[in-house]
């Protein structure tokens, strides 16, 4: 059976971060954030761990990164390598279970994230949850999550593998938030040459591994896969998923 994740990390090599905000909008979110040195700054399902690295690297803080990827974490440790011993601390983890396992005593984060894998908490209602108890009184919670920029049809959530409720609308997202004792600072989307980008690299990387490794077990499986998702975002996807980056605060 081709390995997933193996997968996933192939059609993210040449991603620096694993979801379709751009840098600007991610630099953006990042400046919002009121943090000071030495803060201490917490990343659920870190990928690369890239926007984690520049928060460490603006704001001066000492951050965790919780990665369940072996692959994903080993690329983060090397990104953390760069900033120096003490800055990133890189924890290869399912998140549920390293959440069950930290004392309620440990301190509380000056902020908290999960940009994009907001599943490995089992949903963004429950992320938001999780995050906010994560954080101290006025610390800060960003999010990154899909939602619908339209109404999904039925083909398109069968081949995506998904139910309509499994998002909610851009403006949906932030109510839920606002309504879950925490306040919207900050919000984007990515836009549609976002998108296409991250997409068309995604593809990209998948056909230029296997056309460099053609003796590779995986290598039909991959393409299929790799080409199948792309003609699914370029019937459907394009014009009805879209990706949301939130930054908020703490209010209760």
């Amino acid at each position: 059976m081709m390995d997933r994740d193996r997968l996933s990390f192939i059609a993210h090599a040449t991603h620096t971060i694993c979801n379709p905000i751009s840098d600007a909008a991610t630099d953006e979110a990042i400046g919002v954030l009121g943090l000071g040195v030495g803060s201490r700054v917490l990343d659920i399902g870190a990928g690369k761990g890239e926007m984690l690295a520049r928060i460490a690297e603006r704001h001066g803080a000492v951050c965790t990164a919780v990665e369940r990827s072996p692959r994903m974490a080993g690329a983060c440790r090397e990104r953390a390598a760069v900033l120096g011993a003490g800055r990133v601390d890189v924890v290869e983890a399912d998140a549920r279970e390293w959440l069950l396992a930290r004392s309620t005593a440990e301190p509380h984060f000056d902020a908290a994230l999960c940009v994009g894998s907001t599943h490995a908490l089992g949903s963004f209602a429950a992320t938001i949850d999780a995050l906010r108890v994560l954080v101290r009184p006025g610390g800060w919670v960003v999010l990154g999550e899909g939602f619908w920029q339209r109404e999904p049809g039925a083909e398109y959530l069968a081949a995506l593998g998904a139910a309509r409720d499994d998002y909610t609308t851009h403006q949906g997202s932030i109510d839920l938030i606002n309504g879950s004792g925490l306040s919207v600072a900050w919000h984007g989307a990515a836009s549609a040459a976002d998108w296409s980008e991250y997409e068309w690299r995604y593809l990209w990387n998948v056909e230029r591994f296997c056309n460099d490794n053609p003796a590779d077990a995986d290598r039909d499986a991959m393409l299929a896969r790799a080409r199948g998702w792309h003609e699914i975002v370029e019937r459907w996807g394009r014009s009805t998923l879209g990706f949301g980056l939130y930054v908020a605060r703490r209010v209760l």
